[in-house]
């Protein structure tokens, strides 16, 4: 059960993801997954000069607990990775939820690159690319070669930082060069 109060959220469950998504002149959105496997969409409004209204615009119970999460700025649509590995998308107000593809292991991060464009980076030591609209094989694959240990995205560039101390750089727009590094 989710509870709101004016600006404070409460779940019956720890967080386990969360992600925050704004644009200009509009009410800024964040999606929230906890360790009973929900999944959220919160709307924000924020006027000035008083505290934040927190709405929630959905919420639905997936199989397994997603432990990587992200929204797409435009629309209602998550990008989540669960615990065993599996892609869902999340569209139509939480109604549809379409396995998009899977992980060997944990998931650890999803980002949308682009409307159809998703990535995820997992405890399988994969970087991965997924088409969004299809349900299938991922269409780029990185190997890392030891488990991640944390990551960040800013627009088409990744950075990530490898269980084994390298942090490797990639640039979607050249993705065979993959820089690491030295220890």
């Amino acid at each position: 059960m989710i509870s709101a109060s004016s600006s404070c959220i409460d779940f019956q469950d720890t967080i386990a993801a969360i992600s925050w998504r704004a644009i200009p002149r509009t009410p800024a959105q964040f999606v929230c997954a906890s360790w009973d496997s929900k999944v959220s969409l919160f709307e924000v409004d924020h006027a000035p000069h008083s505290n934040p209204t927190i709405r929630c615009k959905f919420s639905r119970t997936m199989e397994y607990p997603c432990v990587a999460i992200d929204c797409q700025i435009s629309s209602d649509k998550i990008i989540a990775g669960s615990i065993n590995g599996d892609m869902h998308l999340i569209e139509g107000e939480g109604q549809v939820s379409t396995r998009i593809g899977s992980h060997e292991d944990a998931v650890k991060g999803v980002y949308y690159m682009s409307e159809s464009c998703v990535c995820s980076v997992s405890y399988d030591k994969t970087i991965r690319l997924w088409d969004a609209r299809l349900s299938g094989p991922d269409i780029g694959r990185i190997n890392l070669g030891a488990k991640p240990a944390c990551y960040d995205f800013s627009g088409r560039n990744m950075v990530v930082g490898l269980e084994d101390g390298k942090i490797g750089i990639l640039s979607w727009r050249e993705l065979s060069r993959f820089f690491w590094s030295k220890r």
